[in-house]
């Protein structure tokens, strides 16, 4: 199963690779709640808060519209500084998702 460009263990292996994180910032845990829900096991949107519309994983559409709303608060200077860095780290990781980055969070 494909969940944007990556397999559904790809996703699943992230997460646990983040998991292990012992002392995890606001951008780690952006980034795990946002593998979490592109991987099915949330279904919030962890900054939009948008539910899920499919019942197993989040649709390319859903996972760019999280994106954007997590690129909208990660950029709004009113927001506090440790929710625009959440929210950070749910761009990286849905990025990564999408194939528009190679790199992980």
């Amino acid at each position: 199963m494909l969940v944007g460009v990556r397999g559904l263990e790809q996703v699943e292996a992230e997460i646990v690779r983040l998991e292990s994180v012992a002392e995890a910032g606001p951008q780690v845990r952006g980034a795990l709640a946002g593998y979490r829900w592109a991987a099915g096991r949330r279904h919030v949107g962890p900054v939009s808060g948008a539910t899920l519309t499919s019942e197993v994983v989040p649709s390319d559409a859903q996972l760019r519209g999280e994106e954007r709303a997590a690129r909208a608060t990660s950029n709004n200077p009113l927001r506090d500084q440790e929710e625009r860095d959440f929210a950070r780290g749910v761009v990286r990781a849905l990025a990564w998702v999408l194939g528009e980055s190679a790199e992980h969070p």
